[in-house]
């Protein structure tokens, strides 16, 4: 019962931000293709649909449908009109939705970026066909429509999509953080809201609109590797509302000649907004893969901490050595060995001149995993045998090592 209400409750609040979400983008309907080019409710709608059971999915789309129709008709629509555009975003999002749930479950072993690439693929293809079918519809129903209207509805739709699913996307399927900003993400975002508040008197040179377009979306790829998913989704979102809301009132770089130009706006949140989540969640497996190594790694030394395993990284010139984990075992302090001399000093004369040498041939062939067995001494004048293994460091030009005790 409780589940039920609570489900009820969320229906509700639902429905409130997609009917306010749509009477805002049928404001900045185009009277000659009979669409809007900002349709925010796509996203509300492709969101629950990718993150609910399937078999809520018919009522939540009589609801959806019942809503959008009670909108358009609200706005000024014919019904035929309305029930039009109503029918093909219900077509177009639902497989969108069946799809993400089939790539998430059964694609399990698909990275993220991939998943993320595909998935805005598929969003604008199928808002292409859509606004292609679309139009066709109207034209079928004899409005004075031409074919390559279909773009204002497609763009529409995408970005709606882009802009607002990822975040419920991110909330149910990923571990998504939501922390209060910096000084520094604070100010990106403060300084990007104010270059399209710009009354477009002050930005009449075409250049000057350019370079204000370009900091805007290099202060979104600084917030899109900064932010985590969850706080990026909501930016993401804030942004498509802001943006388009400054144009429809006539400010911002997207205004030509006092015109609101929406298609172009549009066309430039899904470009970076795209871009952004492509970045963003390549990042995140940047990061998943760093700590899955690190928690690996931890789980070695764990199992081999009675026989102290040491770790080091040096230059291929052998100029810097540096220590890693343990650095004092077998009775010798590790961390006073600060170059590469100093450690040769605590090896057996005869193992110095092999130990170099498999140090050079590893450095150059960078292929095989070979061990050398040298002996080093300890506190009470004895030697103990030592493996040493190492691997290359391509990113800082030089070899990461482990010495451990010989079995």
């Amino acid at each position: 019962m409780k589940e039920w209400r609570k489900w009820l409750g969320w229906w509700l609040l639902f429905n409130v931000a997609y009917f306010f979400l749509g009477i805002f983008s049928l404001e900045t309907r185009d009277p000659w293709s009979l669409a809007s080019p900002v349709w925010l409710p796509a996203g509300l709608v492709l969101g629950l649909f990718c993150t609910s059971p399937r078999t809520y999915w018919p009522l939540c789309g009589v609801s959806i449908g019942f809503t959008h129709t009670i909108i358009s008709l609200f706005s000024g629509r014919s019904l035929d009109v309305a029930l039009t555009f109503t029918l093909v975003e219900l077509a177009v999002l639902l497989p969108l939705a069946m799809m993400w749930h089939t790539a998430h479950h059964y694609l399990s072993k698909v990275s993220l970026r991939t998943k993320t690439i595909s998935f805005l693929l598929a969003i604008l293809l199928s808002s292409i066909i859509g606004g292609i079918v679309g139009i066709l519809i109207l034209m079928i129903l004899g409005y004075p429509v031409i074919f390559s209207h279909f773009f204002t509805w497609s763009l529409a739709n995408a970005t709606g999509c882009v802009a607002v699913a990822p975040f419920f996307i991110f909330h149910q399927f990923f571990k998504t953080t939501y922390r209060s900003c910096t000084w520094e993400q604070l100010i990106l975002i403060l300084s990007s809201a104010v270059m399209f508040w710009l009354p477009p008197e002050w930005i009449h040179s075409s250049i000057l609109k350019q370079l204000l377009i370009f900091i805007t979306l290099g202060a979104v790829t600084t917030l899109a590797i900064s932010l985590p998913l969850g706080s990026l989704a909501i930016y993401f979102f804030s942004l498509t509302l802001m943006v388009s809301l400054a144009t429809f009132l006539g400010y911002g770089p997207f205004v030509v000649n006092n015109i609101e130009n929406m298609s172009l706006t549009q066309l430039y949140i899904f470009a970076v907004i795209s871009f952004g989540l492509i970045l963003a969640v390549y990042l995140k497996e940047g990061l998943d893969r760093a700590k899955n190594d690190h928690d690996i790694l931890s789980l070695l030394c764990n199992v081999l901490d009675k026989r102290k395993p040491i770790l080091f990284e040096l230059s291929n010139d052998f100029d810097n050595l540096h220590w890693r984990g343990n650095r004092k075992a077998f009775g010798v302090d590790f961390k006073e060995c600060t170059s590469f001399e100093l450690l040769l000093a605590h090896i057996h004369p005869a193992d110095r001149e092999s130990l170099v040498r498999f140090l050079k041939y590893e450095a150059k062939e960078r292929q095989y995993h070979q061990q050398c067995i040298i002996r080093i001494l300890l506190a009470g004048h004895e030697y103990l045998p030592l493996c040493c293994t190492i691997l290359p460091d391509n990113q800082h030009s030089g070899i990461i090592g482990l010495l451990i005790p010989c079995e």
